[in-house]
Formats: C-alpha cells, structure tokens, sequence
C-alpha cells in the first residue's frame, strides 16, 4: 500500500514522469493566488481611478492648448465651455463634469469636443474662457475683460483629484494630483 503518491509509480516509468504537481500542490497555489488576488483588487482599483483622473485632467489640458495655438494661429478667439449637450456652451454652469466643448468664438465653428468616459465631478471658476489671437485668456464676459488672476478646473472623484490651473498668460497646467 502507497502512502505518498509519487512513491507508488511503477518501477518501469521514467524519472521525467514522475515530475509534476500532485492535485493537493495544486489547491494550495491556487488559494493562495486566490487571496493575494483579494488583497491586492482594492488597491488597484484606486490606481485605476486615479489613472482615469490623470487621463480627463489631461484631455481638458490638451483641449485647453488646443484652443490657445487655435487661436493665435488663426488671429481669431477661440472658446472653451462647459457643455451639457456637446453642442453648445452652457452659460450659466462652472459645471464641467457633463463635458467640454472647443469652438471658434465668433463663428461658433466646432473644434473640439469631450464628452466624459467615466463619471467625476467638475467645478470651475469660470464657465467660459476665451483665448484672444495674443493667446491670452479673456473671461467669457467679454473680449476686453483680461483675467486678473490665474482661474482652475478641479476634477474629482472618490479616489482622485486633480487641478487644472490657467494663467491670465495663457498658460495651463495641472496642479494638486493627489
């Protein structure tokens, strides 16, 4: 009678056949992939969350670049507004999280549009910026009211944030990743 298993292998077989796991061996790594995997899953789930933060910031940071060489190039100004519909600019809202939009400010031509991937929240000091030809950023009040100090778009979930800073200048970058 065989106690252990591999010991019970006739003696005819070769000694490459009596490699291998043995069922037991098997359930052993198994549950221990098992719980590393269900330790590890909440932590991951946070890197995931925080990749897409990082991935909005930087669309709205590259929309935001767009606009302004838009409109330097061109020697037109061009907008970038909070849209509800990802058609028109909505006014009133600091609300970006429903997206963004792109366009030529005068022709209303659209350059650009962001509709979100994944659900955040979204607060401004602004609904609108305008880039004027100098590439300098004008409230959305008018073209003559040049913004005294820089303005933000923080976008946030429950696991990231991230600021967007913009500059009277024209300059934007990300700030604050957490």
């Amino acid at each position: 009678m065989c106690i252990f298993p591999r010991s019970c292998l006739p003696a005819h077989r070769s000694p490459a056949m009596k490699n291998g796991f043995t069922l037991i061996e098997m359930m052993i790594v198994l549950s221990v992939l098992a719980i590393g995997l269900a330790i590890a899953m909440p932590a991951l789930t946070t890197v995931i969350e925080g990749n897409r933060m990082t991935g909005t910031a930087n669309q709205l940071l590259g929309d935001l670049y767009l606009a302004r060489s838009e409109a330097v190039r061109s020697g037109r100004s061009v907008e970038v507004c909070a849209s509800t519909n990802a058609q028109t600019c909505s006014n009133l809202a600091t609300d970006w999280s429903q997206g963004w939009i792109v366009r030529a400010a005068a022709s209303g031509t659209l350059l650009a549009v962001h509709q979100p991937a994944s659900t955040f929240q979204a607060s401004a000091t602004w609904s609108s910026l305008r880039f004027s030809p100098s590439g300098e950023v004008r409230s959305s009040a008018g073209a003559a009211n040049r913004l005294a100090a820089q303005t933000t778009i923080t976008l946030s979930n429950a696991h990231a944030s991230r600021t967007v800073e913009i500059a009277p200048y024209g300059h934007a970058a990300i700030r604050g990743a957490q």
